[in-house]
């Protein structure tokens, strides 16, 4: 952990993220990476909002996708990068068991972007409203169901350090 923090961990760090048995270190550290892509993307959006000619737009994405026919080896859970299919409308690519919620939310991720491309802006008609980000958890778009949300909360970013623009 000292190596991807550039420094030892604090002792909340190693709360959230324990490791006393070697399957909770593994656990951990996937927890770990995952939420570190996340705080650097709000942080390069925070930087976006303060010094940034076009406004940052912030999602989290926790909406677990069809389970994989074959051993899993990517896009397993809600984790760093899984959202792509969706967001491109693009499931097909992948023979997964897709269910109609997710052929759903595929759409409307897909028509997102295009809102975004064409306008500069991801809301619209029929869209979910999404805030400009300035930086809060509140103006971050959270995407999937109640329970998934409550499975997967936004990541405690506090944990990590702070860096000076």
């Amino acid at each position: 952990m000292t190596t991807l923090l550039g420094h030892a961990p604090s002792e909340r760090m190693l709360a959230a993220y324990p490791g006393g048995s070697d399957a909770q270190a593994v656990a951990s550290i996937h927890q770990l990476t995952n939420d570190w892509w996340g705080w650097r993307m709000e942080h390069w959006a925070a930087l976006q909002a303060k010094y940034g000619r076009a406004k940052p737009y912030v999602y989290y994405f926790a909406h677990r996708p069809a389970a994989p026919a074959t051993p899993c080896n990517w896009g397993c859970g809600a984790g760093h990068g899984v959202e792509i299919q969706y967001l491109f409308d693009n499931l097909d690519i992948d023979g997964r068991a897709w269910a109609p919620a997710d052929r759903q939310l595929a759409s409307r991720l897909a028509d997102t972007v295009i809102q975004f491309a064409s306008t500069g802006a991801p809301t619209g008609k029929g869209l979910p409203a999404w805030p400009v980000f300035d930086g809060t958890p509140a103006t971050t778009l959270r995407i999937g169901s109640e329970a998934e949300l409550k499975q997967h909360p936004l990541p405690d970013f506090t944990l990590f350090p702070q860096v000076a623009d």
